[in-house]
């Protein structure tokens, strides 16, 4: 169930994000996506845990997509100058029934968040400390039998995105257990 909402996001990643995300479509399941952006991710998983929660954090603050970079894939990307804003997101996921979403920077806009949650997906910043803090505030929210994934580790191009890197590596120390990678794609995760 491919969208057509563009984004950063290949097809085969929207394809491999739903296998990953399905095991959570029961009621009172919780998931958080962290860099909605325009909604493709976001309108995936929603729909494939159409009886679950899906929490988008973003701060839509209404940046505007320039040239794609030279890594760039072509596959649906934003126009440039395209603009990052929630009512296009909203608009974009009109049809998607259990999302809830939050503007502002994670964690700083959930600092109050107690509930325990079933998985985390981080598309947000790509550099620390930014990213590092969302890892370290949401992975000990996250149920047991849960997931923590991510978008754009490249580590066939370190250069790229060097924090993610940094990143991948700190959570396989951390839980001390090898990244999960998903070939021809930049998708991470890990099951906790």
């Amino acid at each position: 169930m491919s969208n057509n909402i563009p984004g950063f996001m290949l097809t085969e990643e929207c394809n491999i994000l739903r296998t990953l995300f399905s095991k959570y479509n029961y009621t009172g399941a919780i998931g958080i996506e962290i860099g909605s952006f325009l909604g493709r991710s976001a309108y995936e998983i929603s729909n494939c845990i159409p009886n679950a929660t899906l929490y988008c954090i973003d701060g839509w603050t209404e940046w505007q997509t320039g040239q794609p970079s030279k890594y760039a894939v072509p596959d649906n990307l934003p126009v440039p100058g395209t603009t990052c804003s929630l009512d296009i997101f909203l608009q974009n996921t009109k049809d998607c029934k259990n999302i809830i979403t939050i503007k502002g920077s994670s964690p700083e806009c959930v600092r109050d968040w107690t509930q325990m949650v079933d998985f985390v997906f981080l598309d947000a910043l790509h550099t620390n400390p930014s990213d590092r803090n969302s890892i370290d505030f949401w992975l000990p929210k996250i149920n047991r039998g849960g997931m923590f994934a991510g978008h754009d580790y490249t580590p066939w191009l370190p250069q790229r995105y060097p924090d993610i890197q940094k990143n991948v590596r700190y959570l396989e120390t951390y839980l001390d257990k090898a990244v999960i990678t998903f070939p021809g794609t930049t998708l991470w995760c890990f099951n906790i």
